[in-house]
């Protein structure tokens, strides 16, 4: 994705009085998000009175990105929704400043899978209240079909306002599989509003 950013008004000749290029990669990547998180910080302090984790404010940001709106660089047409290219999406800091529970950790890899070794793996996910108020959320994932079958056996869960709660998620891989990666979305809602979505993915 190209960053429209200003630039020194030298690059531009001698009559310029702006200057202006669109960069991409980390150069733009960083202090994006380094912003977005000393506003998502900022917002939260002033809305509860109280202290949070590096993990937390990275939660806010990552878990409530928008997806679907990146586009290949071959066409600027295609959608691409692979979390090894695009990660979690593209920062939504409005959602971020407004999200309601955090995600520890915010995106589970299961790791490499030997091909057609059919194995399953089992971990779990760490959700914290960021409002200090108790939360109940609904729990489902979305998993694509095919050889890999992403699963939780959590379908709502209270998060308390103090502390934390671990929700399970596991993966089996069917024999025979193909070499590639594999990715499911668990999602967050409660009343019928989505609050956060974490990737999954081997």
């Amino acid at each position: 994705m190209n960053v429209l950013s200003s630039i020194p008004v030298s690059h531009c000749g001698d009559n310029a009085s702006t200057c202006w290029a669109f960069f991409q990669g980390t150069s733009m990547a960083s202090p994006h998000t380094a912003g977005s998180a000393a506003v998502v910080i900022d917002a939260f302090v002033t809305r509860a009175f109280r202290t949070y984790t590096a993990e937390q404010v990275r939660s806010a940001i990552v878990n409530t990105a928008e997806q679907g709106n990146l586009t290949s660089y071959l066409d600027g047409k295609t959608v691409v929704n692979d979390v090894q290219i695009v990660g979690a999406g593209q920062v939504d800091l409005d959602s971020a400043v407004k999200a309601v529970v955090a995600l520890g950790p915010v995106s589970t890899s299961f790791g490499a899978v030997p091909s057609g070794a059919g194995q399953s793996f089992a971990s779990s996910i760490r959700l914290s209240s960021l409002t200090g108020s108790p939360l109940t959320v609904t729990v489902s994932i979305q998993d694509p079909a095919d050889a890999a079958n992403f699963r939780t056996s959590a379908t709502t869960v209270t998060v308390p306002a103090n502390g934390s709660v671990s929700i399970p998620v596991s993966v089996s891989l069917a024999r025979g599989a193909a070499v590639g990666d594999y990715q499911a979305e668990l999602n967050l809602s409660a009343a019928g509003a989505e609050l956060a979505l974490c990737l999954l993915f081997v």
